[in-house]
């Protein structure tokens, strides 16, 4: 056990590669790219925007915006008519019908429980938003407190 090579004081120097991974970019304003700018004209290309969450809230705080949201509402319920269709054969009879309509009622009425607690916990984490925008200035709606 003894040990005629004496120990280094300090170990060699790594010489390891660069750190592969990427480094976040510093947050773009919402409509620098020229895509995000895009109108979204119809239902169709409203579901194909889902996946383009930058483009979709700069869209929603342009002017009629409205239109926007009527197309979100009404894509989530022709898809959720869907849904119970495809739930409703399952079971068949009264159940082709009954089904669309539980689904499509029950999410819409989910949503509009759930609205209210998705504003409060968005104030508490910092958010500026309202639950009514208008254009930049900000008028209309209460403030997070």
């Amino acid at each position: 056990m003894n040990n005629s090579n004496p120990l280094p004081s300090q170990p060699p120097p790594l010489n390891l590669p660069p750190d592969p991974t990427p480094r976040r970019s510093p947050a773009r304003p919402p409509g620098e790219d020229p895509a995000e700018g895009e109108a979204i004209p119809n239902a169709i290309l409203v579901s194909e925007t889902i996946w383009q969450p930058r483009r979709v809230m700069f869209q929603l705080r342009q002017p009629g915006a409205g239109k926007l949201i009527g197309a979100m509402l009404f894509v989530g319920l022709v898809r959720s008519l869907v849904y119970g269709v495809v739930a409703g054969t399952f079971s068949g009879s009264t159940h082709l019908w009954t089904a669309r309509v539980k689904t499509a009622v029950g999410l819409m009425i989910s949503a509009l429980i759930c609205l209210p607690s998705l504003y409060i916990f968005t104030c508490l984490g910092g958010s500026q938003a309202r639950l009514a925008e208008e254009g930049e200035r900000g008028h209309g709606g209460s403030d997070c407190a």
